[in-house]
């Protein structure tokens, strides 16, 4: 090796080092900056009630086991927490005649039933449920949901999450037993 390439080399090594530094530092700022607004937009969860309850799993199992088809224990808690965590004060109820989850959401949570300015809607999933979207969503509040719980994500789940897409309703679909798509307004 010659020495005009020896001393080509031998200075881009502090060249190499600089740039590496240079990145590190950058890469540790975005990082740092990233974490500072996420704190900032993070709601503060210590005084969240939904995540002070002391009653986490604790239904009423008497009345649950006298229903015919209740809602599964994961998707109650889902629906009381969200009811709590939203602060919402009314509730609505389709598809589930036999009081268990009214009377659950009722002793949980202090909401009461309503049908005209609802904050949540729970109801149970049905074929015919696309065209009743449009009546339910007048009658809901402004911050207000549909809680649509036993949402498979079949022909029919699916169906209905494509013509919420399409009409630009905001929904999210989660995996808890069956399913439970959220539809907001």
């Amino acid at each position: 090796m010659s020495s005009v390439t020896w001393w080509i080399l031998a200075g881009t090594i502090p060249v190499a080092l600089i740039i590496m530094l240079i990145a590190w530092l950058t890469m540790k700022m975005k990082i740092e900056s990233v974490k500072r607004d996420y704190a900032l937009a993070r709601p503060d969860d210590i005084s969240n009630p939904a995540l002070n309850r002391d009653d986490h799993g604790h239904l009423l199992w008497d009345l649950k086991e006298k229903t015919k088809n209740p809602l599964a224990d994961l998707s109650m808690e889902f629906v009381i927490n969200t009811i709590l965590r939203n602060k919402y004060k009314t509730f609505y109820i389709e598809g589930f005649n036999e009081g268990y989850e009214e009377k659950t959401i009722v002793a949980k949570t202090k909401a009461k039933k309503t049908a005209i300015g609802i904050d949540l809607a729970l109801i149970s999933f049905n074929n015919d449920f696309i065209d009743r979207v449009d009546i339910l969503l007048k009658n809901i509040n402004d911050s207000g949901m549909i809680v649509l719980v036993n949402a498979p994500k079949d022909k029919n789940g699916k169906k209905l999450l494509s013509y919420l897409k399409l009409t630009g309703v905001r929904n999210e679909f989660h995996k808890i037993n069956k399913g439970i798509i959220l539809i907001a307004k």
